[in-house]
């Protein structure tokens, strides 16, 4: 039969810092999750850039016959906001309810025509044209969502 040795002190003291560095790591991790829980998205910037860009893209694609979306790059732009949202803290529901404010909507609307009249005058699809071969032209994150035929 084999007879148990005890087990010397520095190793019960060396699993009991293990422990204690185990259990501050959780809190610490804890601790800053929870902090970042309720975060609010209308304030994310890098988040309201990548709506801009999409939303920009769309009304040229929409209103220009001669250009279209790059569907899959749009959807892949779209995943990757979709998870820094997500690595920010924000919720799918706060996401979507925040897409679907008519406040914040309208207000990305009038960035986004302010933005297509400072640069090309008016939002006419001739314009629009304009902008988006502008855009392709530049490889902008507006143009590289697009393409023209």
């Amino acid at each position: 039969m084999v007879e148990s040795m005890p087990i010397p002190p520095v190793w019960r003291m060396l699993r009991l810092c293990a422990v204690v560095i185990m259990v501050t790591i959780l809190a610490i991790t804890g601790h800053v999750a929870g902090a970042s829980a309720d975060p609010d998205i209308s304030t994310d910037r890098e988040i309201n850039q990548g709506l801009f860009v999409i939303v920009v893209a769309n009304k040229i694609r929409k209103k220009c016959d001669t250009i279209d979306a790059r569907m899959w790059r749009a959807l892949m732009f779209i995943e990757n906001l979709k998870a820094k949202a997500r690595a920010r803290g924000y919720t799918r529901p706060k996401v979507e309810a925040y897409l679907n404010n008519e406040e914040a909507r309208a207000h990305m609307d009038d960035l986004r025509d302010a933005y297509i009249k400072q640069h090309v005058g008016d939002t006419s699809p001739e314009s629009l044209c304009r902008l988006g071969r502008e855009e392709i032209a530049r490889n902008s994150q507006i143009g590289y969502l697009l393409k023209a035929e």
